[in-house]
């Protein structure tokens, strides 16, 4: 059997169901054309203009193959595929009962062609010997900017049973860098609980007291404005938790508002102020949604400017302005204004991060590192370890295989790059 895979997300939950898919088909042969397979897996994302642009491309690849090979068994999965434009396009081709959104995707492609999983569940591990695990799908919420609000996004919280069955063996393979991911991690159980609440933080205390031996958590999918006090404390005082990736979206009062944003635009100041002076904040900023302007921009560049030591981990995420969204109403800001506006964030923010380098090679001090992960540079045929740096987005790569997990004092020697993710990588030496 030649199997298909293709993702134009790479959300975790994806990630984590082709793992389940390729263990529970025997003998299968993977091939990059579609035309060429017996069974095709493709995920769709609608989250943006450019990725509806391209899951139109990639329907026209589903019509070519058909025409190859009317036999072909196509299994369509991801946001986009809730779209109603989506499912017109692909209802030519009968793929009603194949045709899915939120649910496994794992269950529904096994069991049409035959097989039963070989494990219930399994976390996906990625390049950085970490674990990904899903934790919710869909967004209770309506924010006026935002795609998932007008697909079939209902909130489900993975069970826990299964969260810590995952974790668990993850953690029985020596994996003990754990990342917990959701489109919204920060409304877990609110569909499971009585009191409809979030329950987050619950869960972190049940996962690390499972499981001790954990050594690192990433929180994504956190929303800036469902985190309460309780909540904030608890990613401040749990010291294993050292990065949690944030949703801001803007600090301009305007903006939230027209976003349809509950936290004041000084509340999401403070909020994100107090996280990210003591751990990883990987978070977001929209430029170019309708009420931003050039004065308002221009106010919100001050405040990032004047807090440069918290702020440089922020990126930018110009609008799309989606037909369907709420924010694809009103008034837009005009494109050369959106433009320059994005291009000032992106120039500031890049200044911000070299300073904070620039400082941090003059104080010439060791910082706390993690190891995370091994590599290998071809130009100079070395073994590299990749080290995250406590509380600070910064990776740091040396000489040799350092165990992984182990936290060490490392030096760092020279600025080599920006990275993704909102990191900065340097080059350090392991400090005595």
């Amino acid at each position: 059997m030649k199997v298909c895979y293709r993702d134009l997300s790479s959300c975790g939950s994806h990630l984590r169901d082709w793992q389940i898919i390729q263990d529970s088909i025997p003998g299968f042969e993977l091939t990059k054309r579609i035309w060429d397979a017996d069974v095709a897996i493709i995920y769709l994302c609608g989250l943006s203009k450019k990725a509806i642009d391209e899951v139109e491309r990639e329907i026209e690849d589903v019509d070519y193959a058909f025409s190859r090979n009317p036999n072909l068994k196509v299994f369509v999965g991801g946001c986009a595929a809730d779209l109603v434009s989506v499912q017109t396009l692909l209802g030519k081709y009968n793929l009603t009962k194949n045709l899915f959104t939120k649910s496994t995707m794992a269950n529904v492609v096994l069991g049409e062609l035959g097989f039963r999983p070989s494990r219930e569940t399994i976390p996906y591990i990625d390049h950085r010997y970490t674990a990904v695990v899903n934790i919710a799908i869909g967004c209770r919420r309506h924010c006026a900017f935002c795609k998932t609000w007008y697909l079939d996004m209902e909130y489900r919280s993975v069970p826990k049973s299964v969260i810590l069955k995952e974790i668990g063996e993850a953690v029985s393979r020596g994996v003990f860098h754990i990342c917990l991911t959701a489109e919204n991690s920060t409304e877990y159980g609110s569909d499971l609980e009585k009191d409809g609440k979030g329950h987050l933080g619950e869960l972190l205390r049940e996962i690390f007291q499972t499981y001790p031996d954990i050594k690192i958590m990433d929180v994504m999918g956190v929303c800036l404005d469902e985190v309460d006090d309780s909540l904030a404390d608890y990613f401040l005082e749990e010291k294993r938790i050292n990065e949690v990736q944030m949703e801001v979206q803007s600090f301009i009062p305007e903006v939230r508002k027209k976003m349809l944003l509950e936290k004041s635009a000084e509340e999401a100041k403070a909020l994100y102020a107090k996280l990210r002076a003591r751990k990883i904040v990987r978070a977001n900023i929209i430029t170019g949604h309708p009420g931003e302007g050039s004065a308002n921009f221009d106010s919100q560049l001050d405040y990032i400017l004047a807090n440069a030591e918290t702020c440089w981990s922020l990126d930018i995420s110009p609008l799309d302005s989606t037909p369907g969204t709420q924010s694809y109403k009103m008034e837009q800001v005009k494109k050369d204004i959106a433009e320059a506006n994005q291009a000032k964030l992106q120039e500031a923010i890049k200044k911000m991060r070299k300073a904070w380098a620039t400082k941090v090679l003059e104080l010439n001090e060791p910082l706390h590192a993690c190891a995370v992960t091994y590599a290998y540079d071809l130009s100079k045929k070395e073994d590299q370890t990749l080290c995250m740096v406590w509380g600070q987005p910064v990776v740091i790569i040396v000489k040799g295989h350092l165990p992984l997990y182990e936290n060490y004092r490392i030096r760092p020697t020279a600025y080599l790059r920006d990275g993704d993710d909102n990191h900065i990588v340097m080059s350090g030496i392991i400090y005595k």
